[in-house]
């Protein structure tokens, strides 16, 4: 969720965390430069860590049903063990 900096109508300037549900009030403006605390980088996560979450994911809403397509020594190998 970014922050965000809103001039209010009486000249003074709001920090916002938004979010899908985030109502700004009418009368305040956008500025354009993002907030003190959003100036970092973010790093993105690589394939290999978005497809082991989304494994562990899977295999945590299953639970003891889970059953998978690959060997052990396929999935060991993918964890890194």
């Amino acid at each position: 969720m970014p922050i965000r900096e809103y001039e209010m109508p009486n000249g003074g300037i709001v920090e916002i965390v938004e979010s899908s549900q985030t109502v700004i009030p009418k009368g305040w403006k956008r500025l354009m430069s993002m907030g003190s605390f959003s100036t970092g980088s973010v790093k993105e996560q690589g394939m290999s860590e978005k497809v082991k979450e989304g494994y562990y994911k899977r295999e945590c809403e299953s639970g003891s049903r889970f059953s998978s397509k690959y060997s052990k020594k396929q999935i060991k190998t993918a964890w890194g063990w």
